[in-house]
C-alpha cells in the first residue's frame, strides 16, 4: 500500500491573509449615455449622493450633571432612498439617481497578502 501525503500550500508561501469582501455596500453603476442624455456629470451624481447623505453634528444640552448631545446622521437608509436622490430639476420634473444609474447591493473589494 502505497500512502501519499498532500500538502495544502505553496512552497515559500508562510500565510496567506484575505481582507475585506464581506461588508455589504451599495453600489452604483451610472450609465455614461444616460448621464450625457440628460447633460449630467458624474461630479453632480457624487454631489446629490453627499447632499442626502450627510451626518452632521449638532450641539448639546446641558440639563444638571447630563449633558445630551444632538446629531443628525445621514438619511439614506436604503436601496430606494439612493435611487430617488435628486439630482436636478429641469422644467419641474425631478431627475433622480435611479434615472442614470443602476442602484444595488454589492461587497467590498477584497484584498490579500501573502508573507514568505
Amino acid at each position: 500500500m502505497i500512502v501519499r501525503r498532500q500538502l495544502l500550500g505553496v512552497k515559500g508561501v508562510a500565510e496567506v491573509s484575505s481582507f475585506g469582501g464581506k461588508l455589504k455596500q451599495f453600489e452604483i453603476a451610472v450609465v455614461p449615455d444616460k448621464l450625457k442624455s440628460y447633460n449630467i456629470t458624474i461630479a453632480d451624481v457624487f454631489k446629490a449622493i453627499e447632499n442626502n447623505n450627510q451626518n452632521t453634528g449638532g450641539a448639546y444640552i446641558e440639563k444638571g450633571p447630563t449633558v445630551l448631545y444632538i446629531r443628525s446622521e445621514g438619511l439614506i437608509g436604503n436601496i430606494e432612498d439612493i435611487k430617488t436622490s435628486a439630482l436636478s430639476t429641469e422644467n419641474g420634473t425631478p431627475l433622480f439617481i435611479k434615472n442614470v444609474a443602476d442602484v444595488r447591493i454589492g461587497t467590498a473589494t477584497r484584498y490579500g497578502a501573502s508573507v514568505l
